[in-house]
């Protein structure tokens, strides 16, 4: 999500003036914030709609739902599963700006994923340190074409 396009949504979000309900992690105080005002002030007709588009739609992640909304991380979490949204894994493919960036990278380069490997020796501290990624992404993107080769090729 783009500065200007998550500024729009803020705007929408909280007009000047308006007041939500005060933030809060317990449960019990979680039902005090008006959740059809706040979908309705960023422009969907209900929460769930809200959800749907932020979490499963633009795959932003939990804590970036609770930056922009401005709500603890804990209450965006509860308010998915309460919708009955599927929750994505923790890390994987929950963490696509990293394999985003590696992506990019390799289409910069001009380089498949392969020639980095054979280029540095399978090294992923190598692959990664001139991909400027951590080690991790570079693990996580070998699992991820790994996982998409195996469902290609049955």
């Amino acid at each position: 999500m783009g500065d200007e396009e998550r500024e729009e949504l803020l705007r929408r979000l909280f007009d000047k003036g308006d007041e939500l309900a005060t933030p809060t992690t317990t449960k019990k105080k979680q039902d005090h914030i008006d959740w059809a005002s706040v979908s309705s002030k960023a422009g969907f007709k209900s929460e769930k709609e809200l959800f749907n588009e932020l979490y499963l739609s633009r795959e932003l992640s939990v804590r970036d739902i609770a930056s922009i909304i401005d709500i603890p991380p804990s209450t965006v979490r509860f308010r998915i599963k309460k919708l009955k949204i599927p929750m994505r894994p923790k890390g994987g493919p929950n963490n696509v700006r990293g394999l985003r960036k590696v992506e990019n990278a390799l289409a910069m380069l001009g380089e498949d994923f392969e020639t980095l490997i054979s280029k540095y020796g399978g090294s992923d501290r190598s692959i990664a340190k001139a991909l400027n990624v951590s080690i991790n992404t570079i693990m996580k993107y070998k699992a991820m074409k790994a996982e998409a080769d195996a469902k290609t090729s049955m």
